[in-house]
């Protein structure tokens, strides 16, 4: 995909479009991988041309409803999703999708995709994650605090990537002869400290989080509000089903906060009612209580 996106335009764009799963799709699709350095050669680009070229020619008839999947936890829908991509793609060949391998009859891992390129024929092994991080103490950290970046990081070069080369008679015996690079595909989004979080910079890439003490400093009458209370709907929040005003944002996120660890909510601007940014409200003790 292009290096700068203009999410304005996407959301607009993705916002014509009926279909919730189609819009969680889109955006999947479209949305850049996490910008995380030491994972920035492993990097699976899906290639912007892909992407048009599946939703030019995708048949309608084929396309799933979202409530097909609502029981399912956020990272498996949006395995879902690409699982739908890679199928019914022109592009990509699914060969294989959550693949477990066994050693000595004991689970050591699981590959999420096996795929291959119809145009060039090249086989690519893809390990794909969503994840929301949190800066806090100077660390990325996920709304359960177990979930860290570092230790994703390290799980993913260490025992996620290297797994297809370690146990390829198992995975893909047909394919011992063929060259198969392991990639990742991380996608999600990082979320600042509201005082550290620059609006003027924000291009939705991102977002910002504060904790319940302090949501009066995000909740104002300068903007109305969308509470995202669907987990499955934080991989696209911006469809804008129910647009609030302040005082009530105020009085319902206060109720929620009483059985919820964490709330998403989107601010859009008083006039044109254009996306401005999202971000989480978390429990006054996150991260030191799970």
């Amino acid at each position: 995909m292009k290096n700068e996106i203009d999410y304005q335009d996407l959301i607009q764009e993705i916002n014509l479009t009926e279909s919730d799963f189609l819009k969680d799709l889109r955006y999947l699709l479209s949305h850049s991988n996490l910008a995380i350095k030491s994972l920035s050669e492993y990097y699976f680009e899906l290639g912007e041309q892909f992407v048009e070229s599946f939703f030019r020619n995708l048949v309608h008839d084929s396309i799933p409803l979202k409530q097909e999947f609502r029981k399912l936890p956020l990272g498996k829908y949006a395995e879902e999703l690409l699982k739908f991509y890679f199928k019914n793609s022109n592009d990509w060949k699914l060969i294989k999708a959550n693949q477990v391998v066994y050693e000595n009859s004991k689970s050591v891992g699981e590959i999420d995709f096996l795929i291959q390129n119809t145009k060039d024929c090249r086989f690519t092994h893809l390990e794909f994650a969503i994840k929301f991080y949190l800066l806090s103490n100077n660390q990325f950290i996920g709304l359960n605090p177990k979930d860290q970046l570092e230790k994703k990081v390290s799980k993913l070069l260490h025992k996620q990537l290297p797994l297809f080369k370690n146990y390829k008679h198992q995975i893909a015996p047909e394919l011992i002869n063929h060259a198969v690079e392991s990639k990742v595909l991380l996608k999600g989004a990082f979320f600042y400290p509201i005082h550290f979080f620059d609006l003027e910079q924000n291009n939705l890439n991102n977002g910002w989080w504060c904790p319940r003490l302090e949501m009066d400093t995000v909740i104002s009458n300068r903007y109305l509000f969308e509470i995202v209370e669907n987990k499955q709907d934080w991989i696209y929040p911006f469809k804008r089903k129910k647009i609030i005003e302040f005082d009530t944002c105020l009085v319902k996120l206060k109720q929620l906060l009483l059985k919820k660890r964490e709330v998403m909510i989107c601010r859009y601007s008083l006039k044109e009612a254009l996306i401005q940014d999202r971000g989480f409200i978390v429990s006054d003790e996150w991260p030191n209580s799970v």
